[in-house]
């Protein structure tokens, strides 16, 4: 989908069947900033989740009792009540979402308003994993673990008393200029993931082609170089060597 944000002429790509998911931290009209988020530690909130039952994981926490700190409701707020929440909050709760799994919108736009994200999930496969550092900024919890509230409340409460909470504050707002929606630096990172996630494939992919070619020709000795592969209309590759197979 395009984006207004987007230059196209910078960030090339050949297609892939790679997902790429989009923050919709982006408010109606022309492109605005994201707002600075406010510091951890004036929030009045511990927990903050507003969203729909999507997932089993989402009507466990919607029938959990909460204490009057945390406020987890089945409602789809505006853009301006859904971000105040968040703003309001040390912790937003992410749960599986529609498709299944936690790696939902609702994770980038609460690392985006400087809340640390709960991942609640049963498996997580995280964005840009070679530049976020998703176990120092993010609490992950497995969703059939979870017995009450209280008890998600009890492990919020605990990591607030650690040296990784407060360390979580900086990693946030450092991952937060990456994935601002009106930069240019979000983009960049989407390609470089990508490129990152792909290269075991398309190596495979080569393996493969150069295998075939020597099946074809039988034992005798290759004489032709294998063909270079050109990844995102980017530099050839060097050639795979059969050595390295």
């Amino acid at each position: 989908t395009a984006s207004p944000y987007l230059k196209p002429q910078q960030f090339v790509a050949e297609a892939q069947d790679v997902v790429v998911p989009f923050p919709a931290l982006v408010p109606p009209g022309p492109p605005q900033p994201v707002p600075v988020p406010r510091p951890l530690a004036g929030r009045p909130m511990l927990a903050f989740f507003a969203g729909s039952r999507t997932a089993v994981v989402r009507d466990q926490l919607l029938g959990f009792n909460w204490p009057e700190n945390c406020v987890v409701q089945n409602a789809t707020l505006d853009y301006d009540e859904y971000f105040q929440g968040m703003s309001n909050a040390r912790f937003c709760l992410c749960p599986d979402g529609r498709g299944g799994h936690a790696n939902t919108l609702r994770l980038w736009e609460s690392i985006l308003m400087g809340c640390v994200p709960v991942v609640i999930t049963a498996a997580f496969e995280p964005v840009a994993p070679f530049w976020l550092p998703w176990k120092d900024m993010a609490v992950f919890v497995s969703a059939s673990s979870l017995r009450t509230g209280q008890e998600l409340v009890d492990i919020l409460q605990a990591k607030e008393q650690t040296n990784w909470y407060v360390k979580a504050e900086g990693h946030l707002r450092r991952a937060a200029r990456l994935l601002d929606p009106t930069s240019d630096l979000l983009y960049a990172l989407i390609v470089e993931d990508l490129k990152e996630k792909l290269a075991p494939r398309l190596r495979q992919s080569t393996d493969q082609k150069v295998l075939r070619l020597v099946a074809e020709e039988g034992d005798s000795e290759r004489t032709q170089p294998a063909p270079a592969v050109r990844p995102y209309g980017g530099r050839p590759q060097a050639p795979v060597s059969l050595g390295e197979l």
